[in-house]
């Protein structure tokens, strides 16, 4: 199951356009027999409880879907609306009714209309008639262009950047999720081949899992957001869904798949509409996503008596698929075409031409039939195509395959009715396998991973209510004698009304309980206490300065940073060293160092690296004994008294691995030292233990880079690597980005990769994926062929793609027995070879790229471990150096993703930026943002895993959040007032609610009451104050205003124990729940904030110097603490730079800096002067836009 994003306005149209078209309303309830004959697919049909609730069901219509995923209306609104106007309805009361909730929002204000327009006139003026379409739009783009320069001092990459300056735009608005469900392989297969009813009962039983998961979406995953920014995330009364069957993929292959359109539309459980909480959807896809694959075999068992199987045929760094038992594996592959399969095509039209002709093929002949596939375009999905006649075609391509005439028949002999015996549950062997498999790929896990991981180690075991053991396991596995959990601590219960239905507080994420386990922590604390010790194995400092002599006398002079690393790990004494260098420090350079100078005191220097080919590397340039992390630890080798174990991309070995690794140096009286960047990519186990290491103890860093050839190359990669998006800058500024679509910017990679190569260029291709690396490998084969450098017939290999002579192949499984270059080496994870010979059997003769040994691959190991080595991803490439590269960049990538891609090439790196993504099976390209746009998401995300000591020491921080709990505190607030504010507002002031800046005057009401205001008292003097006339803003006017009554009858806010503008104390008189619940809450409000003043006085920070010692210095301090922390501001003045006028952060900086000058005062000033100073800062024009977007708060932002 895969999720994608729905934008506002046409973002559904896809889902329409393969649609059958049909007369009859109710055509979305007929059945699979109905649609064999009919064009198309089926149309959509209405599912989920919240479109019960709104009482409409059957086909879905293309007027239907405007209005919901297009505008945000309820489904119906054209009826609707049309009956409300002849009912005597205005057409404002009628467009209320019929929308749902707030409208979509639209992004960007488009300031340059009045320029184009203004263009538009005197170019009329001037040829004395109306332009054009044409014209205006070559008006228009040359007008915006000439901005976009004079803005950013460089020419726009692409469209999308000049669309933000162009017009509003509603792009990034989300309208809902499509969520794609999608049967194994072999359940399509036999679906698309076996009879009418085989094919009738897959198909319901697909229905029933897609149903069956949806309802346990709207019970687990349908959450939304309450509160001024989101904070509260409280239950909903159900989605409303568009489901639509489609049968086939765009290549044309049996695909039984299903979409389900999730409006982003939900009534939360206060009764208003609401968006629907993206991130609870997102978490919850792992566990969605396997509740499905469960479903489908627990159907298809019931239903057909089929048994499914594990098959690891997809290699050993990806889990094994159940796939059908019975269903060949090849007519599986024969029905998994890649967009663009090249050898495929190459094969049919040979086999057309031996047809033909009777013989084979000359070997022009050969490059011509070979020439014609790579030209050939991959077929779109077939539009208008009946069911009919899909099954028709898919039985004519399986029939040379299996040989039969009845392939229905052929099939369910060999899949249906098996009965195999189904193993038992066993609860507690179960339940550990569940730990085992998380505990070895995370340092913690939430509960959608122990559900995911519990339905994958259950889905084998018949049960007659798969819920309830799969919630048993779930159980068994979170008891305390197996994981430790991790919570945020709440030192106040929430009452009732602050709960979800299950019990938990609104203001925990569902779900964001983490997991852990005894052994893992145990691991990370040994690790940490090792790095602690002192008194173990070092050298004499006269080897070690003779080795830096020598390194500089071999012309490899050392930086400051490289000679603080051999100091450090020779001589510290230290049990465990941790060194960490950016990419392209020199760090291989500083280890040879290192290795020469304890090597030269007689004792062994063992290097470990996660790879085998990394080991061979390493090898090579330190010189001494290698082996990868893994191999050492599974053998056990005894390690020698004194020797020093010499961890490479330290990052990428797993947290038990190398507990193990350093107890057993330790026991041996060895010395570990770890290298690596705890900024780029790490373990695939559980990890996070290395940037915990230089948190808690510290490490030797290397910050001089010097790989490159550009110093501002390097200057560039580092700010990457630190989040910065500054970095950006040099990139743009040099036209290294392009920007694209999907489908077109591998192409343009790899085009310029092309050049590299052709040029005689040391160049690598680089891309996220081993599916996008598997198609540019394709690509650069199909090139090389023409070109006449690679042979046209080969042998195939593990990725679907074809190796001949002349080809490029990497091995991907070490085989320590197939020894090369005179038993010097062997067949090794990662290498790369030539091939100089393809063997009758499908073996390979290949040659080492890099040392010329020769070896023999039989064709049972070319077939499951090797592939083509043209491009790479970015994980292989992590350690590689070369002069140039050309990185393909996802949306969805990291920054350690980026930083690695970004920091291989000495010479210069070339980006291709996708900006329209798409990503599944008839899914429209969603636009995912300008290429600066996508750079910066990425830049700013993170992927880097915590270890389990630091998830828990964060959880136990976020207590002590003072931002956090004022909001927290403001919605319970807001959960005791009730609608009494908004009834209020718009009985004084209608209107005054919609208004994007209302929550900032439901804070002053608070505070108001708080001081022994009546609101709807204060609402009246507030609005009697002055005039209305130009008000932009309503409520920000009313706001300031309410400000400026309360401060001058606020007679103790001054003494208050908070700042008024982090929070109101709690009113009087308050009935249960909440006479207790809020002046605890506000209690805990002040406790942090005297706490932080009390640390401020002892550790005097060069801030405090600048409180005076007036009578208002306690209020000043609290000011000042309460704006650092909330703010996060570090600088050395109290404050910080000026924030941005008219927003939050203004108002509480401008009330802090009052209260910062007032502590230089002997007196406090009179409330007559404080009312004079605040009427003399009554708004000019102001900024709604940026409120508006302050208030929607960063939480909404998915």
């Amino acid at each position: 199951m895969t999720i994608h994003v729905l934008h506002a306005g046409d973002g559904y149209l896809y889902l329409l356009r393969s649609v059958a078209r049909h007369d009859d309303h109710h055509a979305g309830d007929r059945s699979l027999a109905e649609y064999y004959t009919a064009t198309g697919q089926p149309p959509g049909r209405w599912s989920g409880s919240l479109a019960a609730q709104l009482e409409f069901d059957g086909v879905v219509t293309e007027e239907q879907m405007r209005a919901l995923f297009g505008e945000g209306l309820h489904p119906n609104a054209g009826a609707i609306r049309q009956a409300l106007i002849a009912a005597g309805a205005t057409a404002e009361e009628a467009d209320a009714a019929v929308r749902l909730g707030r409208r979509f929002p639209a992004y960007g204000t488009g300031p340059l209309r009045s320029k184009i327009a203004q263009f538009y006139r005197e170019q009329e003026r001037r040829l004395g008639r109306l332009l054009t379409d044409d014209e205006k739009l070559e008006i228009r783009q040359s007008v915006v262009a000439e901005e976009f320069v004079r803005r950013t001092g460089r020419r726009p990459i692409d469209p999308i950047e000049l669309a933000d300056l162009d017009a509003p735009t509603a792009r990034h608005a989300v309208a809902g999720y499509d969520l794609v469900f999608t049967p194994v392989k072999s359940v399509s297969v036999l679906w698309g081949l076996g009879s009418a009813r085989t094919r009738r009962e897959i198909y319901e039983a697909h229905r029933a899992a897609v149903a069956d998961c949806l309802d346990w979406l709207e019970r687990n995953a349908a959450y939304t957001r309450a509160g001024s920014q989101g904070q509260a995330q409280i239950d909903t009364t159900g989605v409303i869904a568009a489901v639509f069957d489609h049968w086939d993929s765009r290549a044309g292959d049996p695909d039984l798949h299903t979409h389900v359109a999730v409006s982003n539309k939900v009534v939360g459980s206060d009764g208003k509409w609401r968006s629907l909480d993206g991130r609870a959807l997102f978490a919850a896809a792992v566990s969605l996503s396997e509740r499905y694959n469960t479903r489908i075999e627990d159907e298809l068992r019931q239903r057909l008596g089929v048994q499914f199987e594990e098959r690891d045929d997809l290699g050993a760094d990806r889990r094994p698929v159940r796939e059908i038992v019975g269903i060949p594996a090849d007519l599986i592959g024969q029905f998994s075409k890649r967009r663009q399969n090249i050898e495929q095509q190459y094969r049919s039209l040979l086999a057309d031409y031996r047809a033909a002709h009777g013989r084979e093929p000359t070997d022009p002949a050969r490059l011509q039939l070979y020439q014609q596939a790579t030209l050939s375009e991959r077929p779109d999905k077939q539009l208008g195509r009946s069911l009919q006649q899909m099954v028709q075609t898919w039985i004519v391509e399986a029939r040379p395959l299996l040989g039969v005439d009845d392939i229905a028949a052929h099939l369910e002999q060999a899949a249906l009715r098996r009965g195999a015996p189904s193993p038992q549950a066993a609860l507690p062997e179960i339940a550990d396998e569940v730990v085992r498999v998380l505990s070895a790929t995370r340092s913690t896990w939430n509960v959608h991973h122990i559900r995911a991981e519990a339905h994958r180690q259950s889905r084998s075991i018949a049960t007659p209510d798969r819920d309830a053991l799969v919630e048993q396991i779930v159980n068994t596995v979170t008891d305390p004698t197996r994981a430790i959990r991790i919570d945020t601590p709440r030192l106040v219960e929430e009452p009732v009304p602050l709960q979800r239905r299950d019990g938990e507080s609104v203001f925990i994420e569902h779900a964001s309980t983490r997991f852990t386990t005894t052994e893992i922590l145990d691991a990370e604390e040994r690790i940490l206490a090792a790095a602690r010790r002192g008194h173990a194995q070092r050298i004499d400092v006269g080897a070690v300065q003779k080795s830096i002599t020598h390194s500089a006398a071999a012309g490899r002079e050392l930086n400051a940073g490289q000679q603080r690393l051999v100091r450090a790990f020779c001589l510290s004494g230290k049990a465990v060293q941790l060194g960490l260098a950016p990419a392209g420090a020199g760090k291989t350079t500083a280890l040879r160092a290192v290795a020469n100078a304890w090597t030269s005191t007689g004792h062994l220097v063992l290097a470990l690296a996660p790879s085998a080919a990394a080991a061979d590397v390493l090898a090579h340039e330190l010189g001494v004994q290698t082996d990868t992390v893994a191999k050492f630890d599974h053998d056990q080798d005894e390690i020698p008294y004194r020797a020093m174990i010499l961890v490479d991309e330290a990052g990428m070995t797993g947290t038990l691995m190398l507990d193990r690794l350093v107890q057993r140096a330790r026991d041996a009286g060895a010395v570990v030292r770890l290298v690596g960047d705890d900024r780029q990519l790490g373990a695939v186990e559980a990890g996070g233990v290395i940037r915990q290491l230089a948190y808690d103890v510290g490490a030797i860093r290397m910050e001089q880079v010097v790989r490159f050839a550009d110093p501002a190359d390097a200057q560039a990669t580092l700010l990457v690597r630190e989040g910065q998006v500054a970095a950006l800058d040099f990139y743009l500024s040099r036209q290294r980005v392009t920007a694209g679509a999907t489908e077109t910017i591998p192409d343009a990679a790899y085009q310029g990769w092309l050049a590299d190569v052709r040029a005689g260029r040391d160049s690598l291709l680089l891309a996220p994926s081993s599916t996008e690396v598997s198609a540019l490998n394709a690509r650069a084969r199909a090139d090389l062929v023409l070109a006449g450098r690679v042979a046209v017939d080969g042998v195939a290999l593990r990725d679907g793609n074809v190796a001949g002579v002349g080809d490029h192949v990497a091995t991907r499984r070490n085989e320590r027995l197939l020894t090369v270059h005179g038993g010097r080496d062997w067949v090794k994870n990662g290498d790369s070879w030539l091939v100089e010979r393809v063997l009758e059997d499908g073996a390979l003769t290949v040659a080492h790229r890099r040392h010329r040994g020769r070896v023999t691959l039989s064709a049972e190991y070319v077939h499951a471990h090797v592939e083509l080595d043209y491009a790479r991803t970015i994980r292989r490439s992590q350690g590689l150096t070369v002069d140039r590269a050309h990185l393909i960049v996802d949306p969805t990538m990291v920054r350690e993703d980026l930083y690695v891609g970004l920091s291989r090439a000495r010479q210069s790196t070339q980006l291709y930026v996708e900006v329209l993504s798409d990503r599944g099976p008839d899914h429209q390209p969603d636009v995912a943002g300008s290429a600066a746009e996508v750079l910066q998401s990425i830049i700013r995300r993170t992927g880097s895993e915590l270890s389990a000591l630091q998830t828990i020491r964060e959880a136990i921080a976020s207590t002590d959040d003072l931002h956090r709990t004022a909001l927290e505190y403001e919605h319970a607030l807001g959960m005791q007032t009730g609608d009494r504010y908004r009834e209020s507002a718009e009985r004084i002031r209608p209107g005054l609610t919609g208004d994007p800046a209302w929550p900032s005057v439901v804070h002053r009401l608070h505070v108001a009451e708080a001081n022994g205001w009546d609101a709807e008292t204060a609402l009246r003097t507030a609005e009697r104050m002055r005039d209305w006339t130009d008000a932009r803003s309503d409520a920000q006017i009313m706001a300031h205003r309410l400000d400026v009554l309360i401060g001058h009858h606020d007679h103790e806010a001054r003494d208050a124990p908070v700042p008024s503008w982090l929070a109101a104390s709690s009113p009087r008189g308050l009935q249960a729940p909440w006479d207790e619940y809020l002046p605890r809450r506000y209690g805990e409000m002040a406790d942090r904030i005297t706490t932080l003043v009390a640390g401020a006085e002892a550790t005097a920070p060069s801030w405090l110097g600048e409180i005076g010692h007036g009578k208002a210095r306690g209020t000043a301090l609290r000011e000042v603490v309460a704006y650092r922390a909330v703010w996060n501001v570090n600088t050395n003045d109290p404050l910080g730079a000026e924030p941005r006028q008219q927003t939050q952060q203004h108002s509480a900086w401008t009330s802090a800096s009052r209260a910062v000058r007032a502590s230089h005062n002997a007196e406090q000033p009179s409330g007559t002067e404080r009312l004079q100073a605040a009427l003399a800062l009554e708004p000019a024009p102001l900024d709604v836009d940026a409120m508006a977007a302050e208030c929607r708060g960063s939480t909404r932002h998915i």
